[in-house]
């Protein structure tokens, strides 16, 4: 019986240490993917200042805001980085309170509207009235996240729209957003969400949108669904539980 107990122990703790094992290598591929994604746009800030300092271009109106859009893009992977780290370490809380999430909708879809006339978008939303508890900040977030990534996709003259429906089947309520972009390559569904493997080569994204969405749906315990339309574009689909 001994030995039994005894070989039960070891392999208990083989599979404890390979999964150690594991755990360390994502731990030092995300310090490598997080090292690379800063790397790029600081590196683009510094030499851009420094050919402002040694006069190779003029101080002008276009160089300033392509500085600003530069530290922008900084300041919001560091924000990500920042959710992604608080809810690894279970210190993501979220503040649920009963919510209209067409009105939800309504203001995140508003925030959105110049951006998508500016780029000849149509932008649109369809939902029903329907009341759900959710933290509102987060999940604004999540929506925004979506829409941000599926006007990145559509070029002019596409739609992007946002639908909020009860979800008849589980009780709770669906979230939808759909465009008429290129859709998303077969081989990139399974890891969609997972971090820095979106957005690598999108300019403004910090590869970190589509896993933060992750994260933030599974909080408030539902999940998030990726596909390709029928008709061309992609669609993203938010559940959450009644």
């Amino acid at each position: 019986r001994s030995g039994l107990e005894t070989d039960r122990l070891a392999v208990t703790f083989n599979k404890m240490s390979e999964a150690l094992e594991g755990y360390e290598r994502e731990r030092r591929a995300m310090v490598a993917d997080i090292a690379h994604e800063l790397r790029t746009p600081l590196t683009a800030l510094q030499m851009r200042l420094e050919a402002l300092q040694d006069g190779l271009v003029p101080l002008t109106e276009g160089q300033v805001e392509h500085l600003l859009r530069q530290t922008g893009l900084l300041s919001r992977l560091v924000e990500d980085l920042r959710t992604l780290s608080l809810a690894d370490a279970g210190r993501l809380t979220l503040h649920k309170q009963p919510t209209d999430l067409s009105e939800l909708a309504a203001e995140v879809l508003e925030g959105f509207a110049e951006r998508a006339r500016q780029g000849g978008v149509a932008l649109t939303l369809s939902a029903e009235p329907v009341t759900l508890a959710v933290d509102q900040t987060r999940l604004m977030q999540v929506l925004g996240n979506l829409l941000d990534n599926a006007l990145r996709a559509t070029p002019a003259g596409g739609e992007v729209r946002l639908r909020v429906e009860p979800d008849a089947a589980g009780g709770g309520v669906r979230l939808e957003v759909l465009d008429s972009g290129p859709g998303i390559p077969a081989g990139d569904l399974p890891g969609l969400f997972e971090r820095f493997t979106q957005g690598k080569d999108v300019k403004g994204a910090s590869g970190l949108g589509l896993a933060i969405v992750e994260t933030l749906v599974r909080l408030h315990g539902g999940r998030v669904r990726a596909a390709n339309r029928a008709g061309g574009g992609a669609l993203f689909r938010v559940s959450l539980p009644g």
